[in-house]
C-alpha cells in the first residue's frame, strides 16, 4: 500500500482506518511521505496549525506501527527498483513500491493512476483504495 492509499484510507475511514490498515504492508518511506503531506498542509497551505501538524504526525506514527513496514534490503532489490524506475519512467519511490509488491507477491493499493497502469507492465496486481475497501468490508 503506497502513501497515497494510506492517506486516503485515513481520510475516508477516520477511526475505522485502524481495522482496514492493520497488517497491511507499506514501505518505510511512507513515514516521510505522509508526514511531508502534513508539513505542506501546515507550512504551504496554512490549512492546519503547528499543534495539529504535530498531533497528526504522532497519529501517523501510531497507524504505521500496526502495519507491516517493508524496505528494500539488498543491492539486488535496489537495482531492480532502479530498473523499474527507468524502464517505466517512474520515480524511484514509486518503483520501490512496485519492486516490493512484485518480490513479496503483494497487491499494490494506490491512488496513483500512472502507478496503477504501469504495475501491469511488470506483472504486479494493483487496485484503487475503493477496490481495497470493498474487499475489506466483506
Amino acid at each position: 500500500m503506497d502513501s497515497s492509499a494510506i492517506i486516503l484510507t485515513l481520510k475516508w475511514l477516520e477511526e475505522k482506518s485502524v481495522e482496514a490498515l492493520n497488517g497491511q504492508a507499506t514501505l518505510n518511506s511512507a513515514y516521510y511521505e505522509i508526514n511531508n503531506v502534513i508539513w505542506k498542509q501546515c507550512v504551504i497551505e496554512g490549512s492546519i496549525n503547528l499543534q495539529e501538524a504535530i498531533s497528526r504526525a504522532r497519529e501517523v506514527a501510531q497507524i504505521l506501527e500496526i502495519m507491516s513496514i517493508e524496505e528494500l534490503r539488498s543491492a539486488e532489490e535496489f537495482g531492480e527498483a532502479m530498473k523499474y524506475a527507468i524502464e517505466q519512467k517512474l520515480t524511484f519511490y514509486d518503483a520501490s513500491y512496485l519492486q516490493t509488491a512484485k518480490n513479496r507477491n503483494y497487491v499494490l493499493v494506490t491512488e496513483d493512476k500512472e502507478l496503477l497502469e504501469k504495475s501491469k507492465n511488470v506483472g504486479v496486481k494493483a487496485m484503487t483504495v475503493n477496490e481495497f475497501l470493498n474487499l475489506v468490508k466483506r
